[in-house]
């Protein structure tokens, strides 16, 4: 194989990786878009069900972000603290922020084409919320059958509200 035969074989198989790369781009540019059509109606009138639209027109990535982010708000950040501080909901890279300290694990799954900011409204807040407010609910079922009598087990998660 000549040189000038390899470099035009290597040129063509860098401009496909390159097209694969800007068809996937735009797919996630539309479903970005679709995504900020539901939350605008989601802001608009705000119908709980517009956010499980989003959620649904999420693409893999996103929603592999948001798998890490809920698994690291289960097992890491709800053993530190059982309650979320106050105004958890901004937005901020200041470091010992509870955004800064969740934004750090999720940053590496962030797709490309997300805004930080953005991803952290739209996904992150609820997410964290909702694994929460699940991890609460068992810990106080636990807690009422540890006072019934129903479980012997000394509850694994007590915390005081």
């Amino acid at each position: 194989m000549s040189q000038q035969s390899y470099v035009e074989s290597h040129w063509e198989k860098r401009c496909e990786a390159k097209d694969k790369e800007i068809e996937e781009l735009k797919a996630e540019m539309k479903r970005a878009g679709e995504i900020m059509t539901v939350m605008g109606r989601l802001l608009g009138d705000g119908e709980v069900r517009s956010m499980v639209d989003i959620k649904k027109k999420a693409s893999p990535k996103i929603q592999a972000a948001i798998k890490v982010a809920a698994r690291y708000v289960r097992d890491t950040a709800w053993a530190k603290r059982k309650v979320l501080p106050p105004g958890y909901g901004m937005y901020s890279l200041e470091e010992g922020t509870y955004c800064s300290e969740l934004m750090s694990v999720v940053k590496p799954f962030l797709p490309r084409a997300w805004d930080p900011s953005v991803f952290w409204h739209v996904f992150l807040v609820s997410v964290t919320k909702s694994v929460y407010n699940s991890m609460r609910s068992e810990a106080t079922r636990g807690m009422k059958r540890t006072a019934q009598g129903e479980s012997h087990d000394v509850p694994a998660m007590c915390f005081m509200t």
